[in-house]
């Protein structure tokens, strides 16, 4: 590097004057060989040595003669009054665009005034190309049910209370059902109506969910619109037009999602928990059953016994009361022979006389007398463990000593749902991108289904329109004053029926007798009651007992033999339903033997 730098120093000179050559001769070729500079005016060529002269006799003199021209002149001068009207009424100012800037692909201008078509039909600004869009409809899922004591509110109050004395308590058959609302083909309508993206956003308004009662000619009919739970006080939907009332009811909706599309259960105090539409409630609890030995003695009240378990608990009662009664027997026995001796008062025939002064009563607690049977401890008994946890009731007190865990029951607030339960469909809190948002699920319950009667039910749900009261999208000016968007039913559910609340069999039907013996079962107050009625010709089966009504609504019409000898009786209902039962058919129904367990595992529950 440095022999190039000493080569630059020692000839300086000579570079400095080869480039002023060089930028010589570029001058004298740009300037004196090439052509001289030139431009075209008027159609002719103009060059530097004649664009004076050209400049002088062209455009120079014909503005001279414009300028000399004596003809009159017409200048028009504006109404100004017109001009200021126009300035106060504001006339020329674009509406105010309420869901901010917008933006569209039509490439010519938007003109905000209103057109009419040749009939009158109003539209909206030439340009606006957004329509209402078509909401496809939801889908039937799922189903839930059961029967169960529920907390309601006290009189006066929105809410269930949480001391038990306030509690109010209803017996309740309940159904649950579920629906999905497609939120992918919800974007597609948006999308095909032409809505901006800016204004691609919505909420839930309201949820109507429809039920038709299956007749006993098989036909369907008495449609009727299901009323949310007392626990839901929902507003209700503004009348058409109601501009005040749709602004305060889009406010609340916005922010009360869950209370239109997943409203809660009642607080289940006794007998079936709540769970969600299409749950395997059945399933769910033999898997979180705790594994442990069954015990005669204490047999579940939460599931069904096997024949086998069933079979010990016989077993365990037979020993029971045969341990009872010896145990009378021995103490009978034990006061006979542990009569007081000594100087008694005197007493009428056959009375033994009080002991008298120091004569040695024997009034001494028994088990201390019994040979062998050591003395109670102080204290009580200890008590029993508590009822395995429920779902979602509470789970069983532990026991304290001497006194029994307690069962789950009524006035004992519902639990939250078990953890080992999967969580929730996810749904919007507020308004929503359709585009954005997963399928919705869509709970909704039917707490006055009545017992006996078989239901289907369809459901469809409505949104905020999303060019509400935005006119300058709207094709037809009349859309944006639609506020809410239905959407078409949904098809029907399936078939679901109500089991009755009671139900009765035969107990005893004796040959040549005018009267039979009916085991009758009724659920009340969260669990199942029986009592056993005597009835003859003429008599209804059941009635009021207890504070507990047994009525079956059938009565006894005669009691006949048929060719092989075996008696049977005949009944009839208020419609004038014929029935038929016998002793032989009704003993070995298997929903009779449910129901005995169901009394016996109730029996249980009281005892602890």
């Amino acid at each position: 590097m440095q022999k190039y730098v000493d080569l630059l120093e020692k000839h300086v000179q000579w570079i400095a004057l080869g480039l002023g050559a060089v930028y010589l001769l570029w001058m004298i070729y740009g300037y004196v060989l090439q052509s001289p500079v030139s431009t075209q005016m008027g159609g002719d060529t103009v060059t530097l040595a004649n664009v004076d002269k050209t400049t002088l006799e062209g455009p120079a003199r014909q503005l001279e003669a414009r300028m000399n021209d004596k003809s009159n002149l017409q200048i028009s001068a504006g109404k100004f009054s017109d001009q200021f009207a126009a300035t106060l009424q504001r006339s020329d100012e674009k509406p105010i665009e309420l869901a901010g800037a917008w933006t569209t692909s039509n490439p010519e201008p938007i003109n905000l005034d209103e057109r009419q078509t040749p009939g009158g039909e109003s539209h909206g600004p030439a340009g606006a190309l957004a329509e209402l869009p078509k909401l496809t409809a939801p889908k039937y899922i799922a189903k839930s049910q059961g029967r169960s004591t529920v907390s309601l509110p006290p009189s006066g109050s929105a809410q269930p209370s949480n001391n038990p004395d306030d509690a109010n308590t209803a017996d309740k058959q309940w159904i649950s059902l579920s629906f999905d609302v497609d939120s992918a083909a919800m974007a597609r309508a948006f999308k095909e109506a032409k809505i901006p993206e800016q204004l691609q956003s919505t909420y839930f308004l309201t949820v109507d969910l429809v039920r038709e009662e299956q007749g006993e000619n098989g036909q369907w009919g008495n449609a009727t619109t299901v009323k949310p739970l007392s626990i839901h006080p929902l507003p209700p939907m503004p009348a058409a037009n109601d501009w005040q009332g749709e602004v305060a009811y889009a406010d609340w909706a916005s922010k009360n999602q869950a209370e239109i599309i997943q409203p809660t259960f009642y607080q289940v105090v006794k007998a079936d928990a709540w769970f969600p539409p299409g749950f395997d409630m059945k399933k769910f609890q033999e898997e979180n059953q705790p594994k442990q030995p069954f015990d005669p003695a204490h047999p579940p009240t939460n599931r069904k016994w096997t024949d086998e378990e069933r079979k010990q608990v016989e077993q365990y009662r037979r020993e029971e009361e045969r341990r009872k009664s010896e145990e009378r027997k021995s103490r009978s026995q034990e006061r006979r022979n542990n009569r007081p001796s000594g100087p008694a008062m005197p007493g009428g025939p056959g009375m033994p006389g009080m002991p008298g002064p120091g004569g040695g009563g024997r009034f001494a607690p028994r088990d201390a007398q019994r040979p062998g049977v050591p003395p109670m401890p102080p204290g009580m008994m200890p008590g029993m463990p508590g009822m395995p946890p429920g779902y979602p009731g509470m789970p069983g007190m532990p026991g304290m000593p001497g006194m029994p865990g307690m069962p789950p029951g009524a006035n004992q607030p519902q639990q939250p749902l078990n953890p080992n339960l999967p969580p929730p469909p996810q749904i919007p809190t507020g308004p929503f991108n359709p585009s954005q948002q997963p399928t919705i699920t869509i709970w909704i319950h039917d707490d006055s289904v009545q017992a006996g009667k078989t239901y289907r039910y369809k459901m469809r749900y409505a949104v905020k329109n999303p060019i509400y009261k935005v006119t300058p999208v709207a094709k037809n000016a009349k859309d944006a004053d639609v506020f809410a968007l239905y959407s078409d039913y949904s098809d029907w559910s399936q078939t679901i029926s109500i089991p009755p609340l009671t139900n009765f069999f035969v107990k005893a039907n004796f040959m040549n007798s005018p009267t039979v013996s009916f085991d009758v079962f009724t659920w009340s107050k969260g669990e199942e009651h029986k009592t056993t009625v005597k009835v003859g010709p003429g008599d209804e089966i059941g009635g009021l007992e207890n504070g507990i009504d047994y009525a079956t609504g059938w009565t006894l019409v005669d009691v006949r033999q048929d060719v092989r000898g075996d008696t049977y009786v005949l009944l009839v209902d208020a419609n004038g339903n014929l029935m038929r039962r016998d002793f032989r058919t009704d003993q070995s129904n298997p929903h009779y033997q449910e129901l005995q367990d169901a009394v016996e595992a109730a029996k249980v529950a009281t005892a602890r």
